[in-house]
């Protein structure tokens, strides 16, 4: 409570002294698939900009949805370690992650998609669509939908090369280049990092460590002709240790990941726009490798068979997507869209263990048709449909379905909206056929929800105000309940959003969010462990003579639950600094836990302490 008592101290502080909000171009949100602008969506959306992350000082996609109060996290140790987010209190499983549009949730996710090794290299935005977001993107996307979008080049040639060094033996270079010309453009960016890290779980002495590779590369068309097509790959390539959750000796611990996401998007518009047909193409390919050893050191149950020699569990997924769309543009009065979309995955896990085999193989095929409609009933007021139908091979047809409105003022800054939605999850191959856990009958977890809110400037167009309820019930739950895998019963989560945003003088920024949060399920434990009831995030960012930008970052999390043990609550303050040493260089030093606060995000793993980080970007 001291820091939310800070915080608020210094914003009456500073109240004598706010300008007015800059008016800038309004955004455009692409996850829509409409691109609608902010004034006009129906739903309630965060959107993280080239300029926050470079501002933020912050290297991988992780770090920077952490900044939001809207999601909460946990992470088993440092850098490389498996990072889970908690969007609005749901598993992490049910927050759809996508890349340029392509989902890289897959089969090998049980705990949704790990962020660990995803680098901010030739990331542009990210855009976060909260609430049950079924009709847009299928299954997954029960508690919302996390669009990272990379860049496209501008139309001039240019490049710049990173390079960090810091804390924890940390080594980081980065890089990227662009080329474009009246009719085409081309953008590679790439980043190596390498780190020594620390002890993922507490109580041992060994570093686990960490090397990552990212390469994203994206072409397109770059004239007004009525064809066009965009194509991209992201390659990631990590190497990293860890320590299991359940045993404390181990050090011997490692994983490999290799994983690649590609896709071709093309598109045909009519000479009036009215009309416009894509055809997307897409792939994800992921192989997995964990080499493990348990020793009776380990703490290994002695009811099982013990091995002291090291073996492998490899798994591997690779995704096929096809869409067929048609999208009808009414003149600034409606948009509708068609969509056909396939999808087959095939998968494979392999566990090797002595007297416990698993070994996994299949394929999952999913047809979905959607239909999309927004209707703008005058200039301020737009309503908004959708319904879905998914055909899966495994429990045949899910319906998801989608209405809301919104009307906005002021110019477009101010807005209030409402929407009613659901979506579904379908079970993964792991918790269908494993040998030792599986349950063929499972059916999908399903969720339905609603948010009413406001976004308003205030005072003389000094402050910018958000403010969300939302309600969201699942049902169907999955959950492991020894032997396998079941649906067990319902799960709630509410709460409410506010955000605050205004400048404290021109060139000033001040950002305040905070969440409540109030989960319930019928198994006590499972849906409301490390979810935190408040979060509190205050963001500043200072430019001084055009040279030196200034950013602070601090955040509170309240006390959790996880099982039987409680994790207490704590405050983290980060903070980064760049100076323009000239037209084309950047000097930038970055100071992680300003406090050194000893914190816990899950039960029995360690956080870093007070870490420093310094490095240069030169741009040609």
């Amino acid at each position: 409570m001291k820091l939310l008592k800070w915080i608020a101290y210094a914003i009456f502080m500073v109240c004598p002294y706010t300008h007015a909000v800059e008016n800038m171009e309004e955004l455009i949100v692409q996850s829509s698939r409409l691109d609608i602008p902010i004034s006009e969506l129906t739903s309630s959306v965060d959107i993280i900009t080239s300029a926050d992350l470079q501002q933020s000082g912050v290297t991988t996609v992780a770090d920077s949805l952490k900044r939001l109060p809207s999601i909460s996290f946990s992470q088993n140790g440092g850098p490389g370690q498996a990072t889970a987010i908690y969007l609005r209190g749901a598993k992490p499983q049910h927050t759809l992650i996508m890349i340029d549009g392509v989902r890289i949730n897959g089969q090998l996710d049980l705990n949704g998609y790990d962020l660990a090794n995803l680098d901010i290299s030739g990331v542009e935005r990210i855009e976060i669509i909260k609430g049950p977001q079924g009709t847009l993107y299928g299954s997954d996307a029960m508690a919302g939908v996390i669009n990272i979008i990379t860049r496209r080049q501008p139309d001039k040639q240019n490049g710049y090369i990173n390079i960090e060094t810091g804390s924890y033996d940390t080594s980081r270079i980065s890089g990227g280049i662009g080329l474009s010309n009246d009719k085409i453009y081309s953008n590679l960016d790439f980043t190596f990092f390498e780190n020594e890290g620390f002890s993922a779980k507490k109580n041992n002495t060994e570093r686990d460590g960490l090397i990552n590779k990212n390469l994203n590369l994206r072409i397109g068309s770059s004239s007004k002709e009525n064809f066009s097509f965009n194509a991209g790959l992201r390659y990631i390539d990590a190497e990293g240790d860890y320590d299991d959750g359940f045993y404390s000796d181990h050090s011997d611990y490692s994983y490999e990941k290799e994983q690649s996401i590609g896709y071709i998007n093309t598109s045909y518009k009519s000479d009036d726009d009215k009309y416009e047909s894509q055809v997307n193409l897409s792939f994800i390919d992921l192989d997995r490798t964990e080499n493990l050893i348990y020793t009776e050191t380990d703490g290994w149950p002695n009811y099982m068979p013990v091995s002291s020699s090291p073996y492998s569990a490899i798994y591997d997924a690779d995704t096929f997507t096809y869409e067929i769309l048609q999208i009808i543009d009414g003149s600034n009065k409606y948009s509708t869209i068609f969509s056909a979309k396939g999808s087959e995955e095939h998968y494979e896990i392999y566990n090797p263990y002595p007297g416990y085999e698993d070994i996994i193989k299949g394929k999952l095929k999913n047809i979905g048709l959607q239909v999309l409609h927004q209707y703008n009933l005058t200039k301020e007021i737009n309503l908004y449909g959708a319904i879905r139908l998914d055909d899966h091979s495994e429990f045949n047809k899910e319906t998801t379905h989608k209405i809301g409105t919104s009307r906005s003022w002021n110019e477009g800054k101010s807005r209030v909206f409402f929407n009613y939605g659901s979506a579904f999850k379908a079970p993964i191959s792991y918790q269908l056929y494993s040998v030792q856990n599986g349950n063929s009958n499972l059916k999908p977890e399903t969720s339905k929800g609603y948010e009413i809110g406001i976004e308003k400037t205030i005072f003389e167009d000094k402050y910018e105000l958000e403010l969300t309820y939302f309600d969201t019930q699942y049902d169907q739950l999955i959950a492991y309940n020894w032997p396998q895998y079941v649906n067990v019963n319902k799960a709630k989560t509410s709460g409410i959003e506010f955000n605050l945003g205004t400048y404290l003088n021109p060139v000033t920024k001040l950002n305040l969010g905070y969440l409540y949060l109030d989960n319930d399920s019928d198994d006590k434990t499972y849906f409301e462990d490390r979810r935190p009831n408040n979060s509190v995030n205050l963001n500043i960012n200072h430019v001084f003579n055009d040279k030196i930008n200034l950013n602070m970052f601090a955040g509170y999390k309240s006390s959790r639950d996880e099982g039987n043990s409680l994790l207490k609550s704590y405050k983290l303050i980060n903070l980064s600094g760049q100076y323009k040493i000239s037209k084309n260089i950047n000097y930038f030093v970055r100071i992680d836990n300003v406090l050194d606060e000893e914190y816990v995000t899950a039960f029995g793993y360690n956080t870093p302490g007070q870490s420093f980080y310094t490095g240069a970007r030169v741009q040609f």
